[in-house]
């Protein structure tokens, strides 16, 4: 049976603005569509400024709807919780199995999701995409709604839809059937380049926030400078002015200005040429809890690209790839770890565009939207046996 599929909360002002989790949601709805499945993405109850009113949109059949922003975050979620009601109400569908895929949002915006959704109908899905309690920087009021969230949120829906082994073991906890989805692509609409001389740049996409990943980088692109290796770095960033202007000072301080150039809000389909151009994709991991329990959604789009990936040995990665197989993996966090890794590439471009070839294919087989989708099609049908 046909799928009536809601996610709720599992983004932020889609299609309008391009993050990860906006990613990784628009591609598990395209799958579901090709399975004939019916798709609503209702973004965040905390609303979007572009926006006076309730905003309903259409994006290649997945239907999107948007709240205004009222004043400030609070009061947008609670003037807007009246809107999602009726919101919920309106997409439901007759004679169809009605599924809501819920994002994580405050403890308490969640279970109001949770009732309304159970109220009209709706089986309910929890997607599982990070342990929120490793976050740094978390306020008192952030920690305790996390740790409730964790402890109880799995208790109130159908199903779980983690991202990551170590999430799976974590929602196990709470008995209920589960799917893993990993970190996902579209391998038609990103193909490889392999008709062009490689350019001489590493790429590092991210926010600019992760400091001390990026202060990593710059220190390992001083390591190879030193060795007599000529080559650059591009960072695509995004973040606040004062972040990006730490990492320009920084940069600066370094005398590695030539060296290193800073785009950002550069247009999506440059973002691919850039990756596909790049002597090799940077995404370095830190072995701290936060990155042994999520999964990237980077990790996908690289390998879409048919580029060499140089990660490190860090959560899923040692359960997708082998070293210098199909990626490039560093096996501590360190300048001198990704600068000899980096190194590889440099001494040996023929065999690195194979390891990158190689990690495309092991992202078809595993990341692919396609087939994930269609795994998720089945998985929510089974919900209503």
């Amino acid at each position: 049976m046909n799928n009536n599929v809601v996610f709720l909360a599992s983004s932020q002002d889609y299609p309008y603005k391009f993050t990860a989790q906006n990613t990784k949601t628009e591609l598990m709805a395209s799958g579901l569509i090709l399975c004939a499945d019916t798709i609503t993405i209702v973004n965040t109850t905390k609303g979007s400024k572009d926006f006076k009113k309730v905003n309903h949109g259409n994006k290649g059949g997945i239907k999107h709807i948007s709240f205004p922003f009222r004043l400030n975050g609070f009061f947008s979620i609670f003037l807007n919780s009246f809107n999602f009601i009726k919101v919920l109400r309106y997409c439901r569908k007759d004679k169809m199995n009605n599924t809501a895929i819920i994002g994580h949002d405050y403890l308490l915006v969640y279970l109001f999701m949770v009732i309304s959704a159970r109220f009209l109908g709706y089986k309910i899905v929890l997607v599982v995409n990070e342990w929120r309690m490793y976050l740094s920087d978390l306020n008192r009021f952030q920690k305790i709604d996390y740790y409730l969230y964790h402890k109880i949120s799995g208790h109130f829906v159908d199903g779980i839809f983690p991202i990551s082994s170590y999430l799976e073991t974590k929602t196990s906890i709470f008995k209920k059937p589960s799917l893993k989805v990993p970190v996902l692509a579209d391998f038609e609409r990103i193909k490889p380049i392999v008709d062009f001389e490689k350019s001489n740049y590493f790429l590092y996409c991210a926010n600019a926030g992760y400091f001390r990943i990026i202060e990593l980088l710059i220190e390992s692109l001083g390591l190879l400078a030193k060795e007599g290796y000529l080559t650059t770095f591009k960072f695509v960033l995004h973040g606040t002015k004062a972040e990006l202007d730490k990492v320009n000072e920084y940069i600066n301080g370094k005398n590695l200005s030539k060296s290193i150039v800073i785009l950002t809000k550069i247009p999506y389909d440059q973002l691919l040429q850039e990756y596909q151009k790049a002597l090799a994709l940077l995404i370095p991991l830190d072995d701290g809890m936060q990155d042994v329990a999520r999964f990237p959604q980077k990790i996908a789009e690289y390998c879409s690209t048919g580029g060499p990936i140089i990660t490190g040995a860090v959560g899923e990665i040692p359960l997708y790839f082998k070293a210098d197989i199909n990626a490039f993996i560093s096996n501590d966090l360190s300048a001198k770890g990704y600068a000899a890794q980096m190194k590889k590439v440099l001494e040996n471009p023929d065999e690195a565009i194979k390891v990158g070839l190689k990690g495309r294919l092991l992202g078809e087989s595993k990341f692919n939207y396609v087939s994930v989708g269609q795994e998720m099609h089945e998985f929510l049908n089974s919900l209503f046996e």
